[in-house]
């Protein structure tokens, strides 16, 4: 069964509204700012997460979704999320329902691609009682993982132990090996600029044993365990 991603948060807020027009240019210039709590969503490849958006239930609040990709929803109109869905996010789905009773927004949004992953930021402009304007915004890091199968590898005492991700890690960024803890300070090798992240470990011993991770960041994260076990030599 499919895992899914739900975040729920509830925002209250109480405020006076003035009849001040907004001017879009306040979606990048605006008189104060106030960040909410960032949150971390690990998922997977087409998988659908839901999210609980700030909301402000006033005449005057205008309500924003950006995506990693810098472009910008107007999450209070449905037609524009439509017309955004078809044109510009081909098979995404972006889907909004008004929770009345909360003041909050769920956005759900799926199935994910490997360009949904990064940083999305909900904004909310909203005028305060001397009619300036206010951006209350939260950054939220979407975090596609791909996951590969564990592999349970054999290495002879003293030989040498290659990992390695099993597909070429398109746009590699940077690549990462973890260690068991009882050999945490471990030195190892990285093999050149591998797009598979292929890692060298020499002479391996018996404290060698356990679970060793690679990770490949590209347009996603790329990972794959290996469970390593240190045959004696007769």
């Amino acid at each position: 069964m499919r895992g899914r991603c739900f975040v729920i948060i509830v925002l209250r807020i109480v405020l006076t509204s003035s009849s001040v027009p907004f001017d879009n240019r306040y979606l990048v210039h605006n008189d104060t700012k106030i960040e909410l709590e960032p949150l971390l969503i690990s998922t997977k490849l087409n998988e659908t997460i839901t999210i609980s958006a700030p909301y402000l239930r006033t005449k005057y609040s205008h309500h924003y979704l950006y995506t990693p990709a810098g472009d910008v929803i107007d999450l209070d109109s449905v037609e524009s999320i439509q017309s955004n869905i078809k044109n510009d996010f081909d098979d995404i789905r972006i889907n909004v329902t008004s929770l009345r009773r909360y003041s909050s927004e769920l956005i759900t949004l799926g199935p994910l691609i490997e360009s949904d992953h990064g940083n999305w930021v909900l904004s909310v402009f909203y005028p305060d009682i001397d009619g300036n304007w206010v951006e209350l915004f939260q950054i939220i890091t979407v975090e596609i993982i791909e996951t590969n199968s564990e592999v349970h590898c054999q290495v002879p005492i003293g030989s040498a132990f290659r990992p390695k991700l099993p597909r070429p890690v398109i746009d590699l960024q940077s690549c990462e090996l973890s260690s068991p803890e009882t050999t945490f300070d471990r030195y190892y090798d990285r093999i050149g600029n591998d797009p598979n992240c292929e890692f060298i470990v020499d002479n391996t011993t018996k404290t060698d044993q356990g679970r060793w991770t690679v990770i490949g960041i590209g347009r996603i994260v790329h990972k794959i365990v290996y469970n390593l076990e240190i045959l004696d030599v007769r």
